[in-house]
């Protein structure tokens, strides 16, 4: 004699064995952007969230997260979190919403920490050695952060000098931006000649975080 099947309590009774049925969760994806560091939120910048989770369309997800502001635009969340002397982490969930019910997939934890200090970037460089007219050319010194995909720099250069050596004999020019003020470019035209050493230093940026902090300077040849 067959047993007919029976739905109890989420189990299903066949021929007298008792089955647990499982719902399975859908995978997802809940990272930053960076490759390097994905889950890492960088204080004071828009952090890209990348989101993904099977069977479930890119409108209906949602995320909160405990520190911080939430941006969604087109297909992308940004997350935004400030800086504080305890919250070194914050929570992030990821959900839906359909029909008025919420539907939790992922929580995350990731850590709050400064970005890193940028780094000159001086066209025109070629093995510590640059050309009078590249440097003359320039209208000022420009900052790269690598291996991060920020549409804009959110670093501001304080100030910083340029300081020509030669025999013995060394002239520094002053600027109090990023641009190359007009006495640096009398001194390199005046006093650039090829074999005049030159290092950029007293390099002060603040960045996101209000921090001001001071560069590594970087020693060049004029060829």
């Amino acid at each position: 004699m067959k047993t007919a099947g029976k739905k109890t309590a989420g189990l299903i009774l066949v021929l007298g064995i008792t089955i647990s049925m499982v719902n399975a969760q859908p995978s997802g994806i809940l990272n930053a952007s960076n490759a390097n560091t994905p889950d890492v939120l960088y204080i004071g910048i828009e952090n890209e969230i990348r989101v993904s989770v099977e069977g479930t369309p890119f409108e209906e997800l949602q995320i909160d997260v405990d520190f911080g502001i939430i941006k969604k635009v087109s297909s992308n969340f940004y997350v935004r979190v400030g800086k504080s002397d305890t919250i070194k982490s914050t929570q992030v969930s990821l959900y839906s919403i359909v029909n008025g019910n919420r539907r939790e997939f992922l929580s995350k934890n990731f850590k709050i920490i400064p970005l890193p200090d940028p780094e000159i970037d001086l066209p025109g460089i070629n093995a510590g050695k640059i050309s009078q007219a590249s440097l003359v050319s320039q209208k000022g010194i420009s900052l790269i952060l690598k291996d991060f995909n920020i549409k804009k720099q959110p670093f501001t250069i304080v100030r910083f000098s340029i300081i020509l050596s030669k025999s013995g004999k060394s002239i520094t020019a002053t600027s109090s931006t990023g641009r190359l003020t007009t006495e640096q470019v009398t001194a390199i035209s005046e006093n650039g000649i090829t074999g005049t050493k030159l290092r950029i230093d007293d390099l002060y940026v603040v960045g996101p975080d209000f921090i001001l902090r001071k560069l590594k300077a970087i020693d060049l040849v004029i060829q």
